[in-house]
């Protein structure tokens, strides 16, 4: 199971915000499909905040997480004069240091011509590209 976030991303304004600033406030998960700040969970604008929850799902760790804040977000000075992006990357848990186990073999379809480690789901994967059948060892 991997560790998890519920951190919430807050925002913080010199003026109250108004009751209408509620959808300034923009989410987006590169994990898990996109937009994140509607429907079930939407921001929400209290006082000098506008805030999102990662509710029911947290961020994942090493997750980037980009949000905007547009100018929908208003005071009692008016609206926000020009809206505001950035990102984050959702921290990561543990000591950093990973152990393998030993040596294993994998069948893959195809000779390999190439092979490369990469994280493309969440996970580690290995990746090959094809050719006649054989077993690979890893190490």
């Amino acid at each position: 199971m991997r560790p998890q976030f519920p951190a919430p991303l807050t925002v913080g304004f010199d003026q109250a915000l108004t009751a209408g600033s509620t959808g300034a406030l923009r989410v987006f998960s590169s994990e898990r499909g996109g937009l994140r700040s509607c429907g079930a969970s939407p921001a929400l604008a209290s006082g000098t905040t506008a805030r999102f929850a990662p509710t029911p799902y947290p961020w994942m760790p090493g997750e980037t997480v980009a949000y905007t804040v547009t100018t929908g977000a208003a005071g009692s000075g008016g609206n926000l004069a020009q809206g505001r992006v950035g990102q984050f990357t959702a921290a990561v848990a543990g000591t950093g240091t990973g152990q393998f186990t030993a040596e294993m073999t994998l069948n893959v379809k195809g000779r390999p011509s190439c092979v490369a480690a990469a994280d493309v789901d969440g996970d580690l994967n290995l990746l090959t590209t094809g050719g006649a059948p054989e077993a690979l060892p890893c190490s």
